[in-house]
């Protein structure tokens, strides 16, 4: 029967009805007139009522988890009393089943309860960064909306009552006893971890359809808990993916020392699986081995769950079944001006030649591998250096500013460098000397063609053409192939061509999924395997971490052989177990800079870049790392510096809505990237593209329209589409990048063409995308031409700013007039970003026109060596 308190008012709030009871108190649901919004009451126990020092502490942990604002975790509102001193708590209410009521129907399907835990793992992570642990999480505090949402309810409450529990009768165990954790059920001290163990037992019940740990009584419950093993999921749910075995298991473990140190990487794990579930398989073959691994841990706990974390860190790996990548023995810095990129060792590793601006000039320079001695080399302008290979010759691209490469060659012991051939990009010797592949650059942005010639430069051929550009030819051993590698204007897409070397056919292979960039390849000695790092994040331009990746060239499956805390583009093998690259610095801070002031509004070692204003100039959205995650942020007036996303993918790249309201951003939150929107605070976020690769750049217009760009090599180019994602329309069919629209919502100005030597800015109507006749040409003097970022446009609309270099070479912000179809070159001006010491890389623009926020990077290059890798394969 309904509580009487059913058809009356609880505080302020109108009762309605009576939506459940248990240990915490009764539930209803109720009406707030004055918001006109339905909320949940749950009316409390009576004993916290009668004490104010219980209610108090409840008080405060439901304010703290309430500032969560987490779309997994339901809202609290409000705790008080009402005018007979009933204690009450008024909360988000959620329209849906909880996970008790759908387990009632068996297990779930594993793509279903992937879905399910990775909503529950992704609020529980955020809650624990904020010190708030449940105690209390079970089937009965998730529920489900018609929508697939998933929310926990009762964060930060179990706390409240455990406290409560024990002050008033000691030994009290607060909690469930089939989820509760081993250290739990001992009444011992709890953290996070404990969360982790109940959220295990849970996943295990979605997976199985049966309690983890179920005894006869509550007594042999709990001894369970503390004492036994659930049965093998790979006996009870063979069905069930190796990887999420082994995620459950880790979970699961006694010691909370053996289950994951972050619940961040515990959501990231989930995601990642679920986001490539097809990838996982069903692989049955294995039982024996769970089986043994359980049998292993009940001996020895630590030891198996140390082996569990081991396998788990690398979901691919264990996808393909190979072993966990080594740990790499050492990392360590080869040079140190900061100036120095583009590695090639000489094939009998005497030596590494580089390009450096140490001096003010790009030259190529050698270094003594066994002494470390350095000298310059060439006479400036130069870059890309590759030996020959009885490492008497060097290789390398000179290009005068505005123009294409030139391919000379020098002696390695000095002397006139020659010129081989004009309109070169990147080159590589074959391995006996005789030929020359190189690349160039076609007229357009989407096409790179691939050359062959005699090691001389003559008899130049063709050997192919690639519909996407390309860089870094690399002969294989036998020389019967080209390994090519995409560039990084599309970061999903990017992946490694080989060429057939004598009719040019080609064969793309499957490099690891997303996020970020890929440096270029080196073959191992017997040509079986592609070794090169690929990023961790899509902000690579400014520095990540990075995997190490072996790629078996015959059955085209990449394996991570370790990690790096540095990514690069260049890449090549130094000895037996060891490759230099580029390493770049991740520091990338934000600075405002007004006509008579200059303050930094971030300062650290973090990448805060990507800096967008709102429409009334008061608070500025960016990207940062400094979570962790990549994420966006943002920072008021008044030095406010709050992050708005929390989600294990990474978020960048965002703009405001004309009036303010809402935020438009890349996402990688549905398995690739793609634009999203949601409310100012990050709330009601949801995807409006439905690119299936990569969709970046949004920017709104005041009629509704968001414009983003495609690099989708099926639709590549850009794009506009409504607000609730109908009406998706091709604008400007092209391999564009970085778009922007005009305040005034009628134009779209984009990077027509992202090479350096010839990049430029091209501008088109956004109705229906015809272009305007304007260029403006990115003039590159220096390595920092590199940086190609987004422009914007003036807040009349009658003028672009944008990133191009001085005549010093420095990088830093102009704006330029904009009539269409005029060459307005004459009005380029300067509008300020120009430090020597960082390079400005991204920037925004102020409502007034007269104020920018420039992300300065501190523009680093140094080669870096990695040791230790385990790359002697067996035949």
């Amino acid at each position: 029967m309904a509580s009487a308190a059913a058809a009356s008012c609880i505080g302020p709030y109108r009762a309605i009805r009576q939506l459940g009871a248990g240990g915490m108190g009764e539930v209803f649901l109720a009406h707030d007139e004055e918001l006109g919004r339905n909320i949940a009451i749950k009316l409390l126990p009576p004993h916290l009522a009668a004490d104010a020092e219980h209610l108090n502490r409840l008080r405060n942990e439901a304010r703290s988890a309430s500032s969560l604002n987490h779309p997994n975790i339901v809202t609290i509102y409000e705790i008080g009393r009402d005018d007979s001193q009933r204690a009450f708590m008024a909360m988000e209410y959620v329209d849906g089943q909880t996970l008790r009521e759908v387990l009632r129907g068996g297990a779930l399907p594993v793509r279903k309860a992937l879905q399910i835990a990775t909503q529950i793992a992704d609020g529980l992570a955020a809650a624990h960064k904020r010190g708030l642990v449940h105690r209390d999480l079970k089937p009965e505090n998730v529920m489900l909306t018609s929508d697939g949402v998933v929310k926990i309810l009762d964060f930060g409450l179990a706390k409240s009552f455990a406290a409560d529990a024990r002050a008033s009768e000691p030994g009290m165990l607060v909690g469930t006893y089939s989820y509760m954790s081993p250290e739990q059920a001992r009444a011992g001290e709890i953290d996070y971890r404990s969360d982790q163990f109940s959220f295990g037992s849970i996943l295990y019940e979605m997976l199985t359809g049966a309690r983890a740990f179920d005894g006869a009584s509550g007594v042999e419950t709990l001894f369970m808990v503390v004492r036994d093993e659930p049965a093998p999921l790979s006996a009870v749910a063979s069905h069930v993916p190796a990887p999420l075995r082994w995620i459950v298991d880790r979970c699961l473990s006694k010691d909370p020392e053996d289950r994951y140190v972050s619940t961040r990487d515990l959501a990231r794990d989930l995601q990642y699986l679920r986001d490539h579930f097809s990838e996982a398989g069903t692989p049955t073959p294995i039982r024996e081995k769970d089986a043994l691994a359980t049998r292993l841990r009940k001996r020895w706990p630590v030891a198996a769950a140390v082996a569990f974390a081991l396998v788990a860190g690398s979901l691919v790996t264990a996808w393909v079944r190979r072993p966990e990548p080594r740990t790499i023995t050492s990392e360590r810095y080869l040079t140190y001006s900061g100036n120095d990129y583009s590695p090639a060792v000489s094939p009998d590793g005497k030596l590494i030649a580089f390009a450096s601006a140490r001096d003010g000039e790009q030259r190529i320079w050698l270094k003594q591998v066994s002494d470390g001695s350095e000298v310059a080399l060439s006479a400036g302008g130069d870059d890309f250096p590759r030996f020959s290979p009885d490492s008497s010759t060097i290789l390398y691209i000179h290009a005068k500013p505005g123009q294409r490469g030139e391919l000379w060659r020098v002696p390695v012991v000095g002397g006139e460098a020659r010129k081989l051939m004009d309109d070169v990009a990147t080159a590589d010797f074959s391995r006996d000397g005789r030929k020359i592949a190189f690349t160039r650059n076609a007229s357009t942005l989407a096409r790179t063609d691939l050359w062959v010639a005699d090691a001389d430069g003559s008899n130049a051929r063709e050997l192919a053409k690639t519909d996407i550009g390309a860089a870094f030819p690399r002969w294989s051993p036998d020389g019967t192939r080209i390994a090519l590698v995409t560039p990084h204007g599309g970061r999903v897409m990017q992946s490694v061509l080989l060429f057939d070397a004598a009719n040019g056919s080609v064969q793309t292979l499957a490099t690891p999924a997303k996020p970020g960039e890929i440096s270029s390849v080196v073959w191992t000695s017997d040509g079986r395997n592609l070794l090169y790092v690929r990023a961790e994040s899509v902000e690579a331009t400014v520095g990540s971490t990075a995997k190490v990746v072996l790629h078996d060239v015959r059955t085209d499956v990449p394996e991570v052989i370790g990690w790096s805390t540095h990514n690069g583009i260049v890449l090549d093998l130094l000895g037996d177990g060891r490759i230099v690259l580029d390493a770049r610095s991740p520091r990338d801070n934000l600075r405002e800079i007004g006509q008579q002031t200059e303050r930094w509004i971030t300062r650290g070692n973090s990448s805060d870049r990507q800096p967008a204003y709102s429409p009334d100039g008061k608070t500025l959205l960016f990207t940062s790392n400094r979570s962790g995650n990549l994420d966006l942020w943002l920072t008021t007036s008044d030095g406010v510096v709050r992050r708005v996303t929390d989600d294990a993918s990474e978020d960048w790249d965002p703009a405001f809505t004309p009036d303010g309201k809402q935020i438009v951003w890349s996402s990688g939150r549905s398995g690739n990237l793609e634009i999203w929107i949601a409310n100012l605070d990050g709330t009601s976020a949801r995807q409006i593209s439905r690119d299936g690769i990569d969709a970046e750049n949004p920017t709104a217009t005041p009629d509704g329209w968001i414009v983003y760009n495609s690099f989708n090599p099926a639709k590549a180019g850009i794009w506009k589409v409504r607000m609730d994602g109908t009406q998706a329309t091709h604008i400007v069919k092209a391999r564009t990048s970085l778009p922007d629209v005009s305040p005034d919502g009628r134009y779209v100005a984009y990077l027509a063409d992202s090479r350096t030597a010839r990049a430029k800015i091209r501008v088109a109507r956004v109705s229906d995308g015809r272009d305007m006749g304007v260029e403006l040409p990115i003039r590159n003097f220096k390595r920092t031409a590199a940086i190609l970022g987004r422009s914007r446009w003036m807040p009349d609309s009658k003028g672009i700013a944008f990133l191009s270099q001085n005549e010093d070479g420095i990088n830093g912000v102009f704006v330029q007039d904009f009539v269409p179809g005029r060459d307005t070159s004459a009005t380029l001006r300067a509008l300020g970003g120009f430090d020597r010491e960082r390079a400005t890389e991204s920037f925004g623009i102020a409502p007034d026109g007269k104020t920018l926020t420039v992300a300065g990077w501190e523009q680093l290059f140094s080669l870096f060596s990695i040791e230790g890798l385990p790359l002697k394969k067996e035949s």
